[in-house]
């Protein structure tokens, strides 16, 4: 298939709002100051209520099946982009941003990976996409050549991510796309910069934990479906790294509805090897990210991790390439540079994609109002790995 279908935007993969998926946000007036987490508890974050209150609260209503859930997510700013007009959102005048970024001093922390803490279109996009069924057909003014048909891409995607697959994050930000998959069924490990995962990430997904375990008595849950694992996987509950990190392991995972979710730091910029072990690569069926990589220079770390995983599949496991995860993103289309910051366009996304002898294929799409009225789109991709001869 030809990197150049990424940029027709197919009329059969625009992907409409799927009815009952909501957002909204709010502002947490209960969130004040940090909680400093002592440095010898720093084992034992997960026992503290909450890392660092977050001062906005971001929620989603995602329908499962026949069951909605609620999900809630603390962030340090507004989203952006990610809601529609109808949604409630907070007006500039009710968020008064906290002088500082309290993260500014940590290692390996960046001006880029502070967007991490806030949602963004891509997101949710991206787990609207792989967790909700498209609605029944509908046709149009009675005519019968204008029924949309369903998306078969997504529709053969949808069965991994509610059936327990097994599933590596990049980029999780505050952690909405792993607690929304791991709430329709997958085993989730989401990762991202330390600063994030122990402020943002490591929280929420506590934050939820509690919530889907409250709600579990109510009869619309799907907490009693027997599909659900008692139990986490193996590969969730391995001690992570080769290198300093060999005997570190992952922090206890999270039961979210019918999946579970855990998180570590991993630095893109650091080799793979040192950070993940072979048992957590070797379970890994997907690899997903959004929004992530909107600068030139963050897609081509991304992309560096991804053929990284990909390489230490085939050089330890004797894999053959058809089992090599492949890679889905969804990212916001930006054309235009702000200063000298060089944003990842489509062209440049595909031609990186083709430089890398992988292949590209647009899943699904929709348009986007920005905050500032202007129009874009947010794109979900599916990115191959090369079959090596």
């Amino acid at each position: 298939s030809s990197s150049s279908s990424l940029m027709e935007l197919s009329p059969d993969l625009l992907l409409p709002p799927t009815p009952g998926f909501l957002c909204a946000e709010r502002v947490d007036n209960s969130c004040c100051g940090e909680v400093v987490v002592q440095e010898d508890d720093k084992d034992h974050a997960d026992d503290f209520d909450d890392a660092a209150p977050l001062p906005v609260t971001f929620l989603v209503t995602v329908p499962f099946g026949h069951s909605t859930r609620q999900l809630e997510f603390g962030a340090r700013r507004p989203s952006f982009d990610a809601l529609t007009k109808n949604e409630e959102s907070i007006e500039n005048d009710d968020f008064e941003e906290s002088a500082g970024d309290p993260n500014f001093f940590d290692p390996g922390y960046t001006l880029a990976g502070s967007t991490g803490f806030t949602v963004w279109a891509g997101a949710r996009f991206l787990l609207e996409a792989l967790v909700t069924t498209t609605p029944p057909p509908q046709p149009d003014d009675n005519t019968s050549n204008n029924i949309t048909t369903p998306n078969v891409a997504l529709e053969t995607w949808r069965p991994i991510f509610q059936n327990g697959g097994s599933i590596l994050e990049l980029g999780g930000g505050v952690g909405l796309l792993a607690t929304g998959l791991a709430a329709s069924g997958a085993h989730v490990l989401t990762t991202d910069l330390p600063s994030l995962v122990d402020h943002a990430i490591r929280p929420n997904l506590k934050r939820n934990a509690k919530l889907l375990s409250s709600s579990s008595s109510s009869p619309s849950s799907l907490q009693k479906d027997t599909t659900a694992t008692t139990s986490p996987p193996a590969w969730l509950l391995s001690k992570n790294g080769s290198g300093k990190n060999i005997n570190t392991p992952l922090p206890t995972p999270h039961r979210l509805g019918n999946g579970w979710a855990s998180t570590m730091a991993l630095d893109w910029s650091q080799p793979l090897a040192q950070q993940l072990n072979d048992h957590q690569l070797q379970g890994i069926d997907v690899i997903v990210a959004s929004d992530c990589a909107w600068l030139a220079s963050l897609l081509e770390l991304l992309l560096d991790t991804v053929a990284a995983i990909w390489e230490q599949r085939r050089t330890r496991q004797q894999m053959d390439d058809g089992n090599c995860p492949k890679f889905l993103m969804a990212f916001q289309r930006r054309d235009k540079n702000i200063g000298s910051a060089l944003f990842t366009t489509v062209t440049h996304l595909e031609q990186t994609i083709q430089q890398r002898g992988w292949t590209l294929r647009l899943l699904a799409w929709r348009p986007v109002t920005k905050v500032d009225g202007t129009e874009t789109d947010v794109r979900l991709v599916e990115i191959t790995c090369p079959r090596s001869n």
